[in-house]
């Protein structure tokens, strides 16, 4: 995740319930500052979680620049 004035890029990482997130290592100067998702999984309905994401209050949020 692209956190704003964060020289660092944040993980998330959830399994089940749990949740963490912590600050991995710094953005790469030529290493473009995007939140990327990653699902892993077994018979994940791809449609479902693009309509959960894309229709919650945040999706369009932009990380400042």
């Amino acid at each position: 995740v692209a956190v704003p004035d964060k020289p660092l890029r944040l993980v998330v990482h959830g399994v089940g319930s749990r949740l963490d997130s912590f600050y991995d290592r710094p953005w790469q100067p030529q290493e473009p500052r995007q939140t990327k998702l990653v699902f892993i999984g077994k018979e994940l309905q791809e449609s479902a979680i693009a309509s959960a994401i894309l229709d919650s209050p945040l999706a369009n949020l932009r990380t400042p620049r």
